[in-house]
């Protein structure tokens, strides 16, 4: 069996050519592959990172809600940042900075489109072109629940396509890293395809 080093997972990609492979138009692999190497790290050497945040619940609708029904009223800005909500809080002012962005955003008419971080965002960050994209974590959330719940018809035509895809390649996984994943991944693939699709279709909006 290989080691589930970065080199032999890159290899691995490199051989079944992964990264070139898209599922309804959608780059499922590339953007579930740090997943994907997570899983057969944890399943061989052990967890290597700690867990990831507790399902969302009605509180974290609620919250996402809220931030998606602000309006977008930026208009003809000259820089789009995108970023995370990873912020540090400033000791002096109180308000939660974010050390890459903020500073250079401010030197152009520019918005930043922050995204939640575990479903949160750190307020008050003190400035007023941040705008918050709950309105993609919210729909995605919503429509993956619906999915699940009624097992919907696109839900079992995306699963379906994951399965023929993909079917080989995990295979081959259980093979040369001895890790049978395949159920739980292409349940996760499935949920990410939508992530995809409807931040595909909100993003170009702003």
């Amino acid at each position: 069996m290989l080691e589930p080093t970065i080199e032999n997972f890159l290899k691995f990609e490199k051989e079944y050519n992964c990264n070139n492979i898209r599922v309804y138009g959608i780059p499922i692999w590339s953007l579930y592959r740090y997943e994907i190497h997570n899983e057969i790290k944890k399943q061989t050497v052990g967890r290597v990172s700690e867990g990831g945040p507790n399902p969302v619940d009605k509180k974290d609708l609620l919250r996402m809600a809220l931030n998606a029904l602000k309006p977008f009223c930026y208009r003809n800005v000259d820089v789009l940042f995108v970023c995370d909500a990873r912020r540090t809080k400033n000791a002096e002012t109180g308000l939660y900075e974010n050390i890459f962005l903020d500073d250079i955003s401010k030197k152009y008419k520019s918005v930043i489109l922050e995204q939640p971080e575990n479903r949160k965002h750190f307020v008050p960050n003190g400035m007023k072109n941040v705008y918050f994209t709950d309105r993609v974590a919210f729909k995605t959330n919503i429509a993956v629940k619906l999915s699940h719940k009624f097992n919907t018809t696109k839900r079992k035509r995306y699963t379906k396509g994951i399965e023929e895809v993909f079917g080989n390649i995990f295979k081959a996984i259980e093979k040369e890293f001895g890790v049978d994943m395949f159920d739980k991944m292409v349940d996760e693939m499935v949920d990410r395809m939508y992530y995809y699709e409807i931040t595909k279709n909100i993003v170009p909006r702003f």
